[in-house]
């Protein structure tokens, strides 16, 4: 399974167009039709898990098309990159993380 790379597609929804049905069938947990998914997820767990920090640089560069220079943010670098947006992104992304660990 290394190696693989799986492509995905990304549908745009106007959510304020649709109607009630229509946004509760949105709302339900989605089913992966993706044969391998799982599989494929787990391998690149599995690499990263013994081979660390160099294959996880492998494995961006590969399947991101970039080159990590760093892993791991400085808490400085950090906060310096806090204040540059908008305090609605960061809300919005906290948001976003709590609810997909809620959905896995």
């Amino acid at each position: 399974m290394a190696g693989k790379v799986m492509n995905f597609e990304l549908e745009l929804v106007r959510w304020a167009g649709l109607d009630r049905d229509a946004r509760l069938q949105l709302l339900r947990r989605p089913v992966s039709r993706q044969s391998g998914l799982k599989d494929s997820v787990a391998d690149i767990v599995q690499q990263v898990r013994s081979g660390g920090d160099s294959v996880l640089k492998e494995l961006t560069i590969r399947l991101d098309g970039i080159e990590p220079v760093e892993f791991e943010l400085e808490p400085s670098a950090l906060q310096a990159a806090t204040e540059r947006v908008e305090p609605g992104f960061i809300e919005a992304l906290r948001d976003a993380a709590s609810r997909i660990e809620a959905f896995h």
